[in-house]
């Protein structure tokens, strides 16, 4: 069968050139086509009802999540030491629950814990009124701390999606994430640690002298969430530390890394925002937050940070990727070449962020 290429033409009203590139869909795969776009008009006329119906939903019961915060910040039945916390009543709420979440607990590290104990609610919303599907904003409301004077931390995830183009079997890509910055308190980034470094050299002078304290990036939810980063654009250094890879071919996988930080950071909004923000108190108690897909077919325990980190070798490169969870978006997908440190290793207000 003759192999045929569609070239875009230059004036759309050009019949287009066709290549001997591309083999040329039969009659049959022709006429399933034509029976699939009618399906899929269908069903993008639904769901553009569907997300009419969630949004009025969403904004008809907003008073009930704004009632949630009323409940955790009331300090009237707490003891006096838990009253400069964000959530009184119930004291390390949002710690709990995310340590709950499957998705969500093999990013949060130790650190970060102590300045949840501050944080006071999560809300959502779509980028755009109309189209759901081009991204979601997320709001962190935090009491006053001793870590940032930041009242509100923002991160917006943006999607590749185009409503006049796009359809229902396709999968949708992060194109960016616009975190906002966070001005730290002296001495209080938890996103850096202070590493003692030994002076070069030896002699008893030289052994004398003092090591000296460098500081160095370290994982944190607040460095993933808030860092911005852009399809295209090269790797942002305050979070390449993550994805740094032996050396060998950088300039080649970055754009790879980009991609798996964007889908990576996406995953933990989506987590969020479809779970964590609207049913805390389930997450908080246990009732929520198990996740079967965490758990391969012979019981042992998959995770997004375990691939990443342990590269398999009979991994197939054709392979597609996995579905996600939610409004059909990638899942992550560790770039080939490249390591990590391990787990171990916008319209809201203006911030900072180093």
């Amino acid at each position: 069968m003759p192999k045929k290429k569609v070239e875009e033409p230059t004036n759309k009203a050009e019949a287009p050139v066709v290549a001997d590139d591309v083999e040329e869909d039969s009659a049959v795969i022709k006429a399933l086509k034509g029976v699939d776009d009618k399906y899929c008009a269908i069903e993008v006329e639904f769901e553009r009802e569907a997300q009419k119906l969630r949004k009025k939903f969403k904004d008809d019961n907003a008073h009930l999540l704004e009632e949630r915060s009323k409940v955790l910040s009331d300090a009237s039945s707490c003891p006096a030491e838990d009253k400069v916390f964000a959530t009184p009543a119930c004291r390390g709420f949002w710690i709990k629950a995310f340590q709950n979440c499957a998705d969500f607990a093999e990013h949060l590290e130790e650190h970060d814990e102590e300045v949840l104990e501050y944080l006071e609610d999560i809300t959502t919303r779509d980028i755009d009124d109309v189209f759901e599907k081009k991204g979601t904003v997320l709001n962190f409301t935090f009491k006053e701390n001793p870590f940032f004077t930041n009242k509100v931390l923002t991160v917006e995830v943006h999607y590749d999606y185009d409503p006049e183009a796009f359809k229902p079997w396709q999968q949708l890509l992060c194109r960016e994430i616009k975190g906002c910055a966070i001005d730290w308190k002296a001495g209080k980034n938890v996103t850096v640690e202070m590493v003692q470094k030994k002076a070069k050299g030896g002699g008893a002078k030289k052994a004398k002298q003092k090591a000296k304290a460098k500081e160095e990036p370290r994982p944190s939810i607040f460095r993933k969430l808030f860092s911005s980063m852009k399809l295209g654009d090269p790797l942002p250094e305050s979070i390449a530390f993550m994805v740094q890879g032996d050396g060998e071919d950088e300039g080649e996988d970055a754009e790879d890394k980009v991609k798996y930080l964007l889908v990576m950071v996406s995953e933990m909004c989506e987590v969020i925002d479809e779970g964590i923000s609207k049913y805390a108190v389930r997450y908080y108690t246990g009732e929520a937050g198990d996740d079967d897909d965490d758990f391969s077919e012979d019981g042992e325990e998959e995770s997004l940070d375990d691939s990443f980190y342990h590269d398999s070798e009979d991994e197939s490169e054709d392979e597609p990727p996995a579905r996600a969870k939610g409004k059909g978006k990638a899942k992550a997908k560790a770039p080939k070449s490249g390591g990590a440190e391990g787990k171990e290793g916008q319209k809201a207000e203006e911030c900072k962020q180093q």
